[in-house]
């Protein structure tokens, strides 16, 4: 009886020892772990440089992260991003020269061309020997309103079309999405510095490059709306024609469209006239050794048929 109490005894110790000892062993793996977690996810410090998108980013291990345009104006007021695309079809009498005065006008407003293109050739008055030339051209946005205007004077606009795309919305949600991105780059460059284990710095570079490449993605949008905001496009066909086109008001009346259709009609046999006297006068030479050709083979002909029938008739009298 002695004994089990002894047991007994012996037992409970040995519990409340080991008790004690989970107790030490778990109070020190929470402080592991509360060590742990400060150190990878410490909050980073306030840092003025990610505050300003139009400055560099911090050195870091990756170049070419840099900011772009302001998110807010010196007010607080936010710029509005408007992307205007204009297109225009115009027509001139003097194909060369209005070509040069345009690429005039856009030199002296600070623009510059973007692509050339042309097809046709001078010759002739029929319009369809006319040449024509399609630019696409980048103009300052403020400037857009007085090359419009300076090239209504210079040619003759027959039609015009002008696109407006609001893209405020869009660059202000890419430069909040960029503050956020370079707040948790920073706190990844923190955890990077105090790591110790060569698995932990591939972890935290991999999801560093991920942050830095979606930072330039959004970057480089931004700059692209930046560069359409601040220079519009314009897109302008300059057609070489004989007479201008008159835009006028329909006329209803049958009358009116009786001489309609005749002023048509007479214009479209006064070119075609002019076409084919112009082909005639530029075929005259061929026409001229055709029929030389012709009389000659006309002239072999009579002579080799006069020859058989002398033939055929001295046989008869034989």
């Amino acid at each position: 009886m002695k004994m089990k109490k002894i047991l007994c005894v012996s037992l409970a110790l040995l519990m409340l020892l080991a008790l004690i000892s989970c107790g030490a062993s778990k109070a020190e793996a929470d402080n592991a772990y509360r060590d742990m977690a400060d150190l990878y996810y410490e909050a980073p410090k306030e840092d003025t440089k990610y505050k300003d998108l139009n400055g560099s980013v911090s050195e870091s291990l990756f170049d070419g992260a840099s900011g772009t345009g302001k998110a807010e104006t010196e007010s607080g007021d936010f710029e509005e991003k408007l992307i205007v695309t204009v297109t225009l079809r115009a027509q001139t009498k003097e194909y060369e020269k209005a070509l040069e005065q345009v690429r005039g006008a856009l030199s002296s407003l600070g623009g510059y061309e973007e692509s050339f293109s042309s097809n046709g050739r001078s010759y002739g008055s029929s319009s369809s020997y006319c040449r024509s030339a399609r630019l696409t051209v980048r103009i300052p946005s403020e400037s857009l309103d007085a090359f419009l205007s300076e090239v209504g004077e210079l040619v003759n606009v027959v039609n015009e079309q002008i696109g407006r795309v609001n893209a405020t919305e869009e660059y202000y949600d890419l430069a909040s999405r960029v503050r956020v991105l370079e707040e948790e780059r920073a706190a990844y460059e923190t955890m990077l510095g105090k790591a110790v284990s060569v698995e932990e710095v591939l972890l935290i570079k991999d999801r560093l490059y991920n942050v830095i490449s979606e930072i330039e993605s959004a970057q480089t949008r931004m700059k692209v709306i930046d560069s359409r905001a601040s220079y519009s496009t314009v897109h302008l066909t300059l057609e070489e024609v004989v007479d201008y086109s008159v835009v006028t008001t329909p006329k209803t009346t049958f009358g009116s469209r009786i001489a309609n259709a005749f002023t048509r009609s007479w214009k479209n046999f006064a070119e075609g006239f002019q076409d084919f006297t112009v082909w005639l006068i530029g075929a005259i030479p061929t026409i001229l050794l055709l029929a030389v050709i012709g009389a000659g083979v006309a002239a072999v002909a009579i002579v080799s048929n006069r020859r058989l029938k002398k033939r055929l008739n001295k046989k008869d009298e034989e």
